[in-house]
C-alpha cells in the first residue's frame, strides 16, 4: 500500500484535511505524520480560530487532532530525530523529511513544494502538492474517490459541503484538479 506522509500545511484546511483523512480511511493509501507535524497543524488552526468573530476556542481543534489520532494509531512516526540535521531541504523542514524518510513513505503530500526541492528528497520518495497527489490517485481510481467524496458529503451537516454536488464546488477552490476528477456524474446521498 502506498505509504503517505502529510505535512502541517495540508492537515489544517478541512476540506483538504477531511478528503487525505477519508482516503486513508477508504484504504486508499496509508497515512503517516508526526508529533512536531501534528503540533504545528494544530497552533496554526487555534491561531486562526482565535482571530475569528466569534473566536473558535482551541478546544475545537484540541478535540479535532485527538479523533485524527484516535482513528489512526498507527499514522504517528518517531524515531526519526537523529535523521533530521542530515536533510538538505529547507532548515524549518527538515523535521518533515525526516519523519517522511524514516516512515518509509512513497510520498510526501505538502502545498510548501518549494522548500522541498527535488534534490532534497531521497531515493523512492517524492513530494507533490495535495491536489497533485489526490488528482494523480483519483485519475487512477475515479470510483473510489467519488466513492469517497459522497461519503465525506453524507457525514457533513451543513451546506454546501452536504450534499456532493456542493462538497464538489468547495474542492474546486481547495483542490481543482481532483474536483475536475470527481465533479463528473457522482451518487446523490
Amino acid at each position: 500500500m502506498l505509504i503517505v506522509f502529510l505535512d502541517a500545511n495540508v492537515l489544517y484546511p478541512q476540506t483538504v484535511r477531511d478528503v487525505l483523512l477519508s482516503g486513508a480511511e477508504a484504504d486508499l493509501f496509508a497515512i503517516r505524520w508526526s508529533a512536531q507535524v501534528l503540533d504545528e497543524a494544530q497552533r496554526n488552526l487555534e491561531s486562526w480560530g482565535a482571530g475569528l468573530a466569534p473566536p473558535i476556542p482551541a478546544a475545537v481543534f484540541t478535540h479535532t487532532f485527538a479523533l485524527m489520532t484516535g482513528a489512526f494509531p498507527e499514522a504517528m512516526v518517531d524515531g526519526y530525530e537523529a535523521l533530521i540535521d542530515a536533510q538538505t531541504c529547507n532548515p524549518k523542514d527538515r523535521h518533515v523529511l525526516a519523519a517522511a524518510t524514516h516512515a518509509g513513505a512513497d510520498v510526501l503530500v505538502t502545498d510548501n513544494i518549494r522548500d522541498f526541492p527535488t534534490s532534497s528528497w531521497p531515493a523512492g520518495l517524492r513530494a507533490e502538492t495535495a491536489d497533485v497527489f489526490l488528482a494523480a490517485e483519483a485519475t487512477e481510481r475515479s470510483e473510489a474517490y467519488r466513492a469517497v467524496i459522497a461519503a465525506i458529503a453524507g457525514r457533513n451537516r451543513r451546506a454546501p459541503a452536504d450534499s456532493v454536488p456542493g462538497l464538489v464546488g468547495l474542492l474546486r477552490t481547495t483542490l481543482p484538479r481532483l474536483a475536475v476528477i470527481v465533479g463528473g456524474p457522482l451518487p446523490n446521498r
